[in-house]
């Protein structure tokens, strides 16, 4: 379950006005000082784009995008596997079983 995205923007555009404190605007709009400053890291990085998409949890993945992951990262270094699966909010064991998985159906 994620935020609606017009909340997203409301407490982003508080946070930066900077009239109030984090905190203070966490607790006016019922959401963690940790999510606001996870909102705040994504906007600057990415600007609003990123505001509207939820994270998807390795078990959301549907069986394609496994088997499309494990293709897309096999001849990957180590470093870039990790850095490529925390874009996508996994880990490598998730693309090791992933793979794991795929290899024991044939």
């Amino acid at each position: 379950m994620g935020y609606p995205i017009q909340l997203k923007e409301a407490v982003l555009k508080k946070v930066l006005q900077g009239t109030k404190p984090q905190h203070e605007i966490a607790k006016e709009y019922g959401v963690g000082k940790s999510t606001i400053g996870k909102w705040l890291r994504e906007y600057k990085q990415n600007g609003s784009k990123n505001l509207n998409s939820k994270e998807k949890r390795p078990k959301d993945w549907t069986a394609e995008e496994r088997m499309s992951a494990v293709i897309e990262t096999g001849a990957m270094s180590g470093e870039a596997r990790t850095t490529w699966c925390r874009k996508r909010g996994i880990f490598i064991h998730n693309l090791d079983q992933w793979k794991k998985e795929a290899v024991s159906a044939i």
